[in-house]
Formats: structure tokens, sequence, C-alpha cells
């Protein structure tokens, strides 16, 4: 291997090495149970509320001393910024459990086994018929690998919800869940109609007189309790040549009869109209399908239609009275009285609707944003419709009084009243639609990406039946429930790219044949989708074919995944006492991602001088630590190690080469050292930090966040 000077090696570093502070160590939590960043979870210590069912409320919610309930994780993880693992177990819930922005929840924890993560680690959130409420995201956030029940709904009309989503500028991730909704409350039963009321008999018409004066009084209109009462019958004609008089006019214009003309003998007064009947109402018109959403994100259920009233029957017309008798060579007489109508038949009341029934919906989207992915959604029956009522028949209309009869031979008879009318038939109500059982329900403005989820549905329920009677026949029956996989519109959600970074690594040179050096992919976010990326190696200081054994080719990231490894061999030499050397692996080309830091330095740390190091001292060989924190804003901890006493400079470099701050220049005794860096100087950005001594030089780089 050729010797190289710092300068030269540390402008090759920054010519050719890519920096980004979004490369994780972030460990986010992932269905295939990566631990990423080598914390030993799934997922990042550090930025986590634990949750288990053995915890306590008062704790301060970390892996030993772990909260007992979700709600109070979210809380701690809110003021924290931070998000909730919750372990296996089932947590029941008194109220909706509150989602808050940007606090994600991951599910299938067990808090026994240090927080190990598994698919045989049910994680169950037992609600009330609203198990799971997100309002109003403003980042986005996570809920995956839970088992989300809702109750079945206890109230008329009432939907359950295992997920309600309603309004927000952000994404509500759902993912790995079982989702299971209770069942719909069924509708209620509409209100029977009530039979019209009958009207009365007309009044009979008082009798006249063979010879005499005393006439027939007509008698009077039949009483209806709906105010269509019958004409009052008309008074027979006085003693002699004198006609009856015409009967009234039953109540909303029916004609009465005509009197009799007087003479020998006098005539028979004209029988009184009828009156018309009522008209019939209609059955009420079939419910809607489906109901409306209101701005709280809530399932509102149709009602069917009540059926129209029917009009009443009118009042029979009062008949005419009898003509008087009148002639010359007899004893005059007055006329007989004519019959009162009969009272109007009222009309039957309305049958009221049915209403319809609540649905069981497994996520609920109203006026959000979601993403819905690879869940397994599980809904129970939607409620069944209420039945319609049965609308009420018309009352009958009153007979018609009878004329006076009296002494027919010589004075003229009183008119028969007319028969009221018979009320009106009202409509039936129509039943009450079925509830839905909907996996994914979309309202409003909403913008839904929902893919490969496994749907196994409950069914819609049935609708009401309509109610009837003899008139008007049978009102419609609800429809009946949908049941669907989603209803409403999806629309395209860009998927999340992740950022690819590679690590740098460093390796002792091997004493015989080679060792791999390890280089380490990470993805900043799990992949949604196949991404690939090109690998190559480039000649450092150290060389293909002598230094280590050049590769190329394409990594893969499955569905899910995180990490990947990558293997460079570094061979053996005899040339001892040589300067640290270097090489990189290029990443290039990559589909479906982008790249945040696409070159990982591979350090060859010369074996003579290892062992040297080693052999001359117990205190240890050259080591210089990443700093922590990193990326940090203000101050971080720079850690390194001498094997002796050494005269030692620690300098921080930009991207261009030039030195921004001397930390270290001095000569320090053997040991671990530790000094802090104050960047408050500096602008955001990657730096390079480098320790060097007369036989030493170790470099890392640290990122400057604002």
């Amino acid at each position: 291997m050729k010797k190289i000077h710092i300068a030269l090696f540390l402008s090759f570093f920054l010519l050719h090495k890519s920096f980004s502070q979004n490369c994780p160590p972030a460990d986010v939590p992932d269905m295939l149970f990566q631990d990423v960043n080598g914390d030993g979870i799934d997922g990042d210590i550090t930025h986590a509320i634990f949750v288990a069912v053995t915890g306590n409320d008062n704790y301060p919610g970390t892996m030993l001393q772990p909260v007992k309930t979700i709600q109070k994780g979210i809380q701690l993880a809110a003021a924290a910024s931070k998000d909730v693992y919750v372990s296996r177990g089932t947590y029941v819930l008194t109220s909706p459990l509150q989602v808050v922005s940007g606090v994600s929840l991951y599910g299938m924890y067990n808090s026994s086994t240090n927080w190990s993560r598994s698919n045989a680690d049910t994680t169950i959130i037992s609600g009330i018929q609203t198990a799971v409420l997100a309002s109003n995201i403003s980042n986005d956030t996570h809920i995956e690998g839970f088992e989300i029940r809702s109750a079945n709904a206890t109230v008329a009309g009432e939907s359950s919800y295992a997920v309600r989503i309603n309004g927000g500028a952000a994404k509500t991730i759902l993912r790995f869940n079982v989702i299971k909704p209770g069942s719909g409350g069924n509708g209620s039963v509409g209100t029977n109609g009530t039979i019209g009321q009958n009207g009365s008999q007309g009044g009979n018409g008082g009798g006249g007189s063979c010879d005499g004066a005393g006439y027939g009084i007509g008698g009077s209109g039949g009483y209806s309790p709906c105010g269509q009462t019958g004409g009052y019958g008309g008074s027979g004609g006085m003693e002699g040549d004198n006609p009856g008089q015409n009967g009234g006019v039953g109540i909303f214009g029916i004609l009465g009869g005509n009197g009799g003309s007087g003479g020998d003998p006098g005539g028979t007064g004209q029988n009184g109209y009828n009156g018309t009947d009522g008209t019939n109402g209609a059955n009420g018109l079939v419910a809607s399908q489906l109901g409306t959403v209101t701005i709280a994100g809530i399932y509102t259920p149709t009602v069917g239609n009540d059926g129209t009233a029917g009009s009443n029957g009118n009042g029979g017309g009062g008949a005419g009275g009898g003509g008087g008798q009148g002639c010359t060579f007899c004893d005059n007489g007055s006329g007989n009285g004519g019959g009162g109508g009969g009272g109007g038949g009222c009309a039957g009341t309305v049958g009221t609707a049915g209403t319809s029934a609540g649905g069981s919906f497994g996520v609920f989207i109203n006026n959000a944003l979601a993403v819905v992915d690879r869940n397994k959604i599980i809904t129970s029956n939607g409620g069944n419709g209420g039945n319609g009522g049965n609308g009420g028949t018309g009352g009958f209309g009153g007979a018609g009084g009878a004329g006076g009869s009296t002494c027919t031979s010589e004075v003229g008879g009183g008119g028969t009243g007319g028969i009221g009318g018979t009320g009106g038939a009202a409509g039936s109500g129509s039943g009450g639609a079925g509830g839905p059982s909907v996996g994914i329900f979309i309202s409003g403005t909403s913008t839904v990406k929902a893919d490969t989820n496994y749907f196994i549905l409950g069914i819609g329920g049935t609708g009401g039946t309509g109610g009837t009677n003899t008139i008007t026949g049978t009102a419609p029956a609800g429809p009946s429930g949908l049941s669907a996989n989603i209803h409403g519109t999806m629309s395209f959600i860009p998927i999340i790219v992740p950022a690819i970074c590679i690590d740098d690594v460093s390796i002792m040179e091997p004493a015989t044949s080679f060792s791999n050096a390890i280089f380490k992919v990470r993805l900043s976010s799990p992949a949604q989708e196949t991404i690939t990326v090109s690998y190559s190696t480039t000649d450092g200081t150290a060389h293909a074919g002598s230094d280590f054994t050049a590769i190329s080719g394409t990594l893969t990231f499955l569905k899910d995944e995180m990490i990947k490894t990558l293997s460079v061999p570094v061979l053996s030499d005899t040339i001892y006492g040589e300067p640290n050397e270097t090489f990189t692996l290029n990443l290039s080309g990559p589909v479906n991602a982008t790249i945040s830091d696409g070159i990982g330095l591979c350090t060859i740390t010369d074996l003579q001088v290892g062992i040297t190091e080693q052999a001359s001292s117990n205190q240890g060989v050259y080591q210089l630590l990443q700093n922590k924190p990193n990326p940090f804003s203000g101050e971080t901890e720079i850690i390194f190690s001498l094997p002796q006493q050494k005269e030692v400079t620690l300098k921080v470099y930009n991207l261009s080469g030039q030195l921004v701050s001397t930390i270290v220049n001095e000569k320090l005794d053997a040991g671990w050292h530790h000094v802090k860096f104050n960047s408050s100087d500096l602008t955001a950005g990657i730096y390079v930090y480098r320790l060097a001594t007369e036989d030493a030089l170790l470099i890392k780089k640290l990122s400057v966040i604002k």
C-alpha cells in the first residue's frame, strides 16, 4: 500500500463523500421487526413511551416503568414529541381512544421479553361504539400492529366504528391491524295511525198536521268530530197552500234537498244530497339506502317516509220539508219536516315511517387524509330497519235523518237527509333502510389510499316492512343495507419515497487471507414497494486487487424492509507501519427511492500498527467514537482514546475542506478523553472531524441542525 499525505486524503474524502442528516439511525417499527439502530428492539428506545397492562399511569413510561393505559402513553408522548409502543394484552376503554397528531402508536410488543416484537404478541384495543378517534390530524400519524374492536351499538340507529377519522390536513396511516367493528343498532318502528271517527246520524224531521197550523220542524244535522256537520232538514210548509223549506247545506258545500210544494195534497220534500267521501292519503315513499354524515364525522341514518293524510268526509245535505195542504173545500194542514243530513266521517291519521338502522364500519373517514394498508377488516352486521306504521282508515259518515210522515195523504212528507261522506284513509309509513356493513367508508372531501386490505364482511341489515291498510295497500319496505369492502372514492396519495444511505466502516487489515468489511445500507422508512439501487467499489488510497476485492451489483429492498448489508473482502498484505487506507462503496441509480448518503467510506487500519499499539501498552488503541448526540444543535460530545501520551490535534472541516474549528491542539496522556464541541457559530450541514497524531489519522462526520 502506498503512503499518502493527510491533506490529499482529506481532499479525496471531501470530494467523494456525500453526507445527509436524513440517514437513519432512526429506527421506525416495522412488520419485519428489524432492529435497524442496534438498540435491542424494533424501534427507537429514545423516541418512545412504553405501555403495558402491568404498568402504572404514575410511572414515567420507560421500558422498565411503563404506563398502564394507552391514553396516558399518548399524553406523555405528545409532551415529549415521542411515539407510543404498546405491549401485548387487552386494553379496555370507557371512552374513545383520542389519537394526537404526530404521536404514532405501535403494538405487538412484549414487555416480559425485553420488549421484543412479534406477530404472536396480540395487542387489543377494546373500545366502546367508537374505539379509536383521530380528529384534525396535522402531522402524519401511524396506528400499526393492533387488534381494534368496537362495541355493538346499544341505541336505535347508532353505529359502531372501530376507527373514526375526521378532518385534518395530514395522513392517518393504518397498517397491519385487525379491525373489528361491532353491529349497528336497529331502526325504530313507526307509529300506527288511528281510524277516523264516525259521523253521527242526522235528526229526524218533525211531524206536520193533517188539519191545523202545527208544521213539522226540520231535523238537526248530524254531528261530526272533525267539524263536518250535516245540513239541517227543512221545516214543513205552513197550513195552507205553502211549500216546505229547503234542506240546509252540509258543511263544505253539499246541497240540501228542496222543500215540497204546497197543494192538495202537499208535495213531498226532496231528499238531501249525500256528503262526498274524503280523499285517501298516499303511502310514504321508499327510504334512501344510505344516510348522511355530520360535520363531526357521525353517520346519521335516513328515516323512511311517513304516509300522507287523507281528508275528512263532508256532511250530508238536509232534506226538504213537506208542503202544506191547501184547498177550497177542505180543512187545510201543515207539512212534515225534512230529516237532517248525516255528519261527515273523519279521516284516519297517518302511519309514520320506520327509521333506518345504524351501520358497522371498520374505518370511517370524513374530510380527512388516510392511508389504509394491509389490514384485516372484519365487519359485523348492520342493524335492521324499523317497520313503518299502518295508516288509519277513515270513519264512516252518519246516516241521514228520516223526514216526518204525518198524514202524508193530505200534507207533504219530509225528505230523508243525505248520508255523511266517509273519511279518507291515511297513508302508511315506509320501512326504514337496513344499516350498512362497510370495511372502509369514505365521505366528504377525503383523500384516501387503500391497498391490499383483506375483508370479511357482515351483511347489511334487512329493511323494515312498510305499513299497510285495506284502502291504500302496503307502503314500500326499506332497502337492505349496503355491504361493501369500500364505499366512496379513493384518491391517489403519493407513497413515501425513502432515502437510502450507506454507513461508513472501519476494519483492521487481516493477518492472512481476507476479512469482510460489512457495510449497512439503510432506508429512512420501510419500503412500500420494491426498491433497487446499484453499488460498486471505488479506489481511494486502498486499491482493488491488492487491498480489497472490488464488488458491484444491484441491491434489492422488498416491501417493509429497512436495512441490508454488503460485504467487501479486505485483503492481507506484508507491508507494515503504513498509515490507514481507504476505499469507498458507492450507491447509484435508485429505483423508487432517493439517495441521501450514497458513499460508504471504508478505513483499513494497518495490522502492524494495531499489534504494536496493543503490545506496547495496556491502555488500548487509537479510537475515535461517533459524537453524541448526532445530529445536534448546540453542543455535542466527542470521545477518543490514545494508546500512549501523544501530541494530538482534533479539528473540524466543512465539505469544502476549510478548517472551521480546532477543538484540541496539545499533548495528551494515554487513555480516554472527552471533549465538548459547540456548533453555535456554524450553519446547518455536514462536517468532518479529524483526530491526528504523528502515526494515526481517524476521521468521522457530524451533522449540525438548526
